[in-house]
């Protein structure tokens, strides 16, 4: 049975005061799991009431920061800091060599393309490294729900050259919703059929909503855990 993940809920733009309603709203539409894009400034409050809300609401609520670094040196200091702190690390790289030195750390899990600019960087050469680093990419579909016209359509050509070019290279594509606020969420069902319409068959888009997303938020439940050391180290007893 499939547990439907959602790993882009984004509660910068209102804040954590209109968070439990869009959690509330998720849960209603069968996701098990929700990654709640998180204001690196309100981190520890944000984390502990996403805590409380688990609890009352009966759903995995994954505590996520987004990184959109201008240099190399921002990158490493940010990694440093949330690595930590953060279930899910998503980095929006605004060149090539930034998105080439996300994916081969692995502090990082996503590589975001929800802008333009990240789209850009999201070439070739960076795409062939997103599998053997074992991350995933991620395509916000909220874009697509708020665009119009000409933009639609610009829109769905360059989501459907993301998901070539990482389908080409067997990368570990993620859709998430991408909502900002609680008009955007949408079920496991339809967000899989708008994949649908760039370039996605309709079972490989519930694979991108539940068993990849998946893989991500079980490895890194193991990494924040008190046993783990590094990649393929853990404490044991003897």
């Amino acid at each position: 049975m499939r547990r439907y993940i959602d790993l882009g809920i984004d509660s910068r733009i209102q804040g954590l005061g209109g968070l439990e309603e869009m959690i509330e709203i998720g849960c209603s539409m069968d996701f098990a799991v929700l990654g709640v894009k998180l204001d690196p400034q309100v981190g520890s409050q944000g984390i502990q009431l996403l805590r409380r809300l688990s609890q009352k609401y009966g759903v995995d609520l994954v505590p996520r920061v987004d990184l959109m670094p201008r240099s190399r040196t921002h990158l490493l200091r940010d990694l440093g800091k949330f690595r930590d702190i953060f279930e899910v690390i998503a980095v929006r790289a605004a060149s090539e060599h930034l998105c080439k030195l996300a994916v081969q750390d692995d502090r990082v899990d996503l590589i975001s393309l929800a802008s333009r600019a990240s789209a850009q960087a999201f070439s070739p050469s960076a795409a062939r490294l997103i599998a053997p680093n074992g991350k995933g990419v991620e395509i916000e579909l909220s874009s697509l729900i708020l665009s119009k016209g000409q933009n639609r359509v610009d829109l769905l050509h360059e989501m459907s050259r993301r998901i070539s070019l990482g389908r080409r290279f067997k990368a570990n594509l993620i859709i998430s919703s991408g909502a900002v606020n609680k008009y955007l969420i949408r079920s496991p069902f339809d967000l899989a059929s708008m994949a649908c319409l760039i370039s996605m068959e309709f079972t490989e888009a519930l694979d991108c909503l539940s068993m990849i997303p998946e893989t991500i938020v079980d490895r890194n439940q193991v990494r924040l855990g008190p046993r783990y050391i590094s990649p393929g180290v853990e404490l044991t007893e003897v």
